[in-house]
């Protein structure tokens, strides 16, 4: 879902933050180049942390992350606050949801 909203704000991003076409495309691609070089990690960590020790603490960070976004004065700012929030998607949920509803890991 992240990975689409952007999309429909692009145009009002570029125009405030004065960014090049391949700016903003960089600002897209962080979030998933956060999320999928990650997700493996964020997947053990909640192994050998707690899944809910995890999810409470991604989805925190995941909040920050959002509002350093919000506030970004450049688009540099901007792509390094999508990294982390990609970053921190990947420790927040999929991992220990996939383990959990999988029939087949709880046998």
């Amino acid at each position: 879902m992240d990975i689409f909203i952007i999309n429909v704000s692009v145009p009002s991003i570029q125009r405030d933050l004065h960014a090049s076409n391949g700016e903003m495309q960089f600002v897209m691609a962080a979030y998933l180049i956060g999320f999928a070089s990650l997700l493996i990690t964020g997947g053990r960590l909640g192994d050998l942390y707690g899944r809910k020790k995890m999810y409470i603490t991604g989805l925190s960070a995941f909040m920050i992350s959002s509002v350093a976004c919000g506030f970004s004065a450049g688009a540099e700012q901007l792509v390094i606050s999508r990294f982390v929030q990609g970053d921190k998607r990947s420790d927040d949920g999929p991992p220990g949801i996939i383990h959990d509803t999988d029939p087949v890991s709880r046998s």
